[in-house]
């Protein structure tokens, strides 16, 4: 699992959401993305958004879906399950501020 910091919508500081090995993004200005959250150690974007067409539209390096219920190697990954519980309020947290980018149109 990764920490990852609140640009939008949360400014509480670090937040803990599993995180597999996935991606990072890269700024390209004029692009007109939005950086909603970023990596807190590799400062980095791991959630960005961006207007298309009439809608808007979010990508995600992170997985705040995943609990560490869902996770099924406890031996593997005992220490990430074991953040996951202790910041078991921190994925909502991510979800409601992309709820608000997507709803904010």
């Amino acid at each position: 699992s990764s920490g990852i910091n609140a640009e939008y919508g949360y400014s509480d500081g670090n937040m803990m959401v599993y995180f597999n090995g996935g991606c990072y993004f890269t700024p390209y200005s004029g692009s007109g993305h939005e950086v909603l959250f970023q990596y807190s150690d590799l400062v980095s974007p791991a959630v960005v958004g961006c207007v298309v067409g009439r809608g808007r539209a979010v990508l995600s390096g992170v997985h705040p879906e995943v609990t560490a219920e869902d996770l099924t190697d406890p031996s593997h990954l005992e220490s990430v399950m074991e953040q996951l519980r202790r910041h078991a309020a921190d994925p909502d947290k991510v979800m409601d501020s992309i709820f608000n980018f997507l709803d904010n149109t």
